[in-house]
């Protein structure tokens, strides 16, 4: 289900609270589901600890993502711009793109541990 942000402006409070309501219901349901995959699990961990895991890194994805999309998207633009003032030298370019648009997009439950960083910005070229 797919909800349009124009249909999601226009909707009452009740709604609105609904539809909130049902994505955090999915986001629990493909938490726990990935979480019982990996029945191996972390040492140290329950299974209620990896689930709870599994459902803050998919909430801290939702505030995460946008931010770096459109961090990315403007550092594409800002460095197609670049690219194409410096007479398509590639160096100034991807010296723009690689910080914006490489980097994580995703919060795993080992960035919330401690166990891999969390790169907003990539590598520079």
């Amino acid at each position: 289900m797919i909800i349009r942000i124009r249909n999601f402006v226009g909707m009452g409070i009740r709604k609105k609270i609904a539809a909130l309501f049902f994505s955090l219901i999915i986001i629990t349901t493909i938490s726990l589901s990935s979480s019982l995959a990996f029945a191996d699990g972390r040492p140290g961990y329950t299974p209620l600890d990896e689930a709870g895991l599994e459902f803050v890194s998919g909430l801290s994805t939702l505030l995460y993502l946008p931010v770096k999309s459109i961090y990315a998207g403007v550092g594409a633009v800002v460095g197609g711009i670049a690219w194409a003032l410096s007479g398509g030298n590639d160096e100034v370019g991807e010296s723009i793109w690689a910080p914006s648009i490489y980097g994580n997009y995703v919060i795993t439950p080992d960035h919330l541990t401690g166990n891999a960083p969390l790169q907003f910005i990539g590598p520079s070229s």
